[in-house]
């Protein structure tokens, strides 16, 4: 091929770029493939080809356009370092694996393989090696945000505190991390001696349940304590001990003069595993008449779908619906958002009592859990509320669970009357539903005796 013809199809890559970097993804596919028609060993136009299978999540074709670009460009380590990615995410992770270690025995300094290695490697629960490369990822970058909140949530899931806290205020970095307080004196965690200072809930409702625990421990420092919290908790947390106001974060900033994420007070107070402040109940629904609920039965509060942001823990309700034919057992959704409407859709399910329409808040879901002989939740803030309020609860949660639930173990350290169900299989909910049906047997059977 001649160098004149070389050059029109390098032209045609760099148009190809340009209408990808502008989100014109049909275009960007034609011209590639009219590149590659043309020259089957152009490098870049089949990685870009890959980049684009690869988020439609075909990837297997993924793949394949990323081996021929890596064998089309010896020298580059990007799409190698994508072909195991691919392979990684096309549900290969042994042979995943081999491509990182391989191509990072050739280039030990391509920081992006140690990050996409250590990321596999914790899908894989060998968590020890993944903490390893993510330290090498760091090593290489110190400045690499993504490879410090990891390293942070490996650290944290490994129960290694004294280590992750710090890793985890890398999270500040990343992108969609809430800012509008940013600029404001940071709480040191000394006494406060007059000041007042403001907790700011940055995250999910979760985070901010499980966190509120050491809003006590603030406010005894001399000062005062302002609780800025999202909308749907503002009712629930309204004369909550230790906070002299509670605000919503629709609301505009108050005067303060020192402010702290409710996130970051585990690090100030020097939390270790052994030192988590686990008293409950820590949180009280408001005061007020009981709901009424159908009379008998062994009351269980059911929540199966999680965020959508992480379809991982959401349960299918389909997976949980056998648990209805136990004697004496009454299920309640507490279920809200999108997947209340599995009720609707799943058959059998209509022996669930529905309650979603009756919720409007967090504290009307704990005014109903205060009613319930056992909560059972995915992880989601319901779980949170459960531990929060001292309720019993079942958690169900995924293969990689998150990392305040730690590793291997049936407890929490965080809620003392929690027990934890974890899938033991990628994605196998039924084995999860088995291992429940089981413990609720025996609970039933102890209610009916009255222990």
């Amino acid at each position: 091929m001649s160098s004149e013809e070389d050059k029109r199809l390098d032209d045609l890559y760099i148009l190809a770029r340009r209408h990808f970097d502008e989100g014109n993804l049909p275009e960007t596919a034609r011209l590639c493939h009219e590149v590659v028609d043309r020259k089957r060993t152009h490098g870049p136009c089949l990685q870009l080809l890959g980049t684009l299978a690869h988020r439609s999540r075909r990837f297997g074709l993924a793949s394949d356009y990323f081996r021929h670009a890596a064998a089309a460009m010896p020298g580059d380590p990007v799409p190698r370092n994508n072909f195991a990615t691919a392979l990684k995410d096309w549900g290969r992770p042994q042979d995943a694996e081999r491509q990182f270690r391989a191509l990072l025995a050739e280039t030990p300094g391509f920081l992006a393989g140690h990050y996409n290695l250590g990321n596999l490697l914790q899908h894989r629960h060998r968590f020890g090696e993944a903490i390893a490369c993510y330290r090498r990822a760091v090593a290489l970058d110190p400045d690499c945000v993504d490879a410090h909140w990891n390293l942070g949530l490996n650290l944290l899931r490994a129960g290694r505190f004294a280590e992750g806290w710090p890793e985890y205020e890398w999270r500040w970095r990343r992108p969609g991390t809430p800012v509008e307080h940013r600029g404001a004196p940071d709480w040191d965690g000394k006494p406060l001696n007059g000041r007042t200072l403001l907790l700011v809930c940055e995250q999910g409702l979760g985070d901010t349940l499980q966190f509120l625990r050491y809003v006590g421990l603030s406010g005894r420092l001399g000062g005062t304590v302002i609780l800025r919290c999202q909308a749907e908790l503002l009712r629930l947390l309204q004369g909550h001990p230790g906070v002299d106001r509670v605000l919503s974060t629709r609301e505009p900033l108050p005067a303060f003069d020192v402010q702290a994420s409710l996130m970051s007070l585990p690090r100030l107070f020097g939390t270790k595993l052994d030192s988590i402040p686990a008293e409950t109940p820590y949180l009280a629904p408001p005061t007020g008449p009981a709901p009424s609920l159908p009379e008998g039965g062994f009351r269980v509060g059911l929540v199966w779908g999680s965020s959508p942001t992480d379809p991982s823990r959401s349960c299918p309700l389909a997976a949980l619906r056998p648990l209805s034919r136990l004697p004496d057992l009454r299920l309640f959704s507490l279920q809200k958002g999108p997947h209340a409407g599995d009720l609707a859709r799943t058959p059998g399910a209509e022996v669930i009592f529905d309650l979603s329409d009756r919720i409007g808040d967090m504290a009307d879901t704990a005014a109903f859990m205060q009613q319930m002989d056992l909560i059972m939740t995915v992880d989601t803030s319901v779980a949170h509320l459960a531990g929060a309020l001292g309720r019993p609860v079942f958690i169900l949660l995924p293969h990689l669970a998150d990392w305040r639930w730690l590793l291997d173990r049936d407890d929490s350290p965080w809620y003392p009357t929690a027990r934890l169900f974890r899938q033991t299989a990628p994605g196998d909910w039924n084995e999860v539903a088995a291992r429940v049906e089981q413990a609720l047997v025996r609970r039933i059977h102890a209610w009916r005796n009255g222990r």
